[in-house]
């Protein structure tokens, strides 16, 4: 018994080494340099190694967002035990400084469905789903116990439209290095994006129309 522990103890240290490898990677060469040679050698473990537990690049960044997305939610049922109950702005400012915590998430999460899910397994994109739908029903749930206006089910169908709303805030908050230049001129202050300010003011006018239209607008 002790040996099988250990070995499964040993497994477990192996692959969170290759997740961290892969988020320094991320942060540093971003998805389309890394390599899973490089992951390897950071990790200190053979390239065949990586292989055992990932069988692609994807499948490692996958599992990478997954640890990620992991520690939002736990940050936002932290968040929502303190929260006054029908507090719109402050749910919203919740939502904004839990991802704040987690900045390699939004870029991780713009690319999710373009780079991370193409190459990987169904049975790994499957896992990856059922894991964020239980963890969306979790939260989801004591969303619901916040917001009085949330019927059952709607704060897991809040938590979707939250990511939806994620990812393109992300993609107008940081566009190409030339349209970003062109954006700087004054003229066009007007459609340069705040990520942080759009995600939040976006989702206290989602939040109002969900109290006063219910959620199936």
């Amino acid at each position: 018994m002790r040996q099988r522990a250990t070995s499964a103890a040993a497994r477990n240290e192996r692959r969170d080494a290759i997740l961290a490898a892969a988020a320094e990677a991320f942060d540093r060469l971003g998805f389309a340099e890394t390599r899973m040679a490089w992951l390897a050698e950071q990790a200190g473990v053979a390239k065949g190694t990586v292989y055992l537990y990932f069988p692609t690049k994807e499948a490692v960044f996958l599992a990478l967002y997954a640890r990620e997305m992991g520690g939002w939610f736990d940050g936002m049922e932290k968040a929502l035990e303190k929260l006054p109950v029908d507090d719109i702005a402050r749910l919203a400012g919740a939502f904004v400084d839990a991802i704040e915590r987690q900045p390699r998430l939004p870029p991780l999460a713009a690319i999710l469905h373009t780079a991370f899910e193409r190459n990987s397994d169904e049975a790994d994109v499957l896992a990856f789903k059922r894991h964020m739908l239980n963890r969306m029903l979790e939260t989801g749930y004591r969303l619901e116990s916040t917001m009085s206006f949330l019927a059952p089910g709607d704060g897991a169908r809040l938590l979707l439209r939250l990511h939806a709303l994620l990812i393109g805030c992300w993609h107008a908050a940081t566009p190409a290095p030339v349209a970003n230049r062109v954006l700087q001129r004054s003229e066009l202050g007007a459609i340069r994006v705040d990520f942080s300010e759009e995600l939040e003011n976006t989702l206290v006018l989602l939040l109002e129309g969900w109290r006063r239209i219910g959620g199936g607008f």
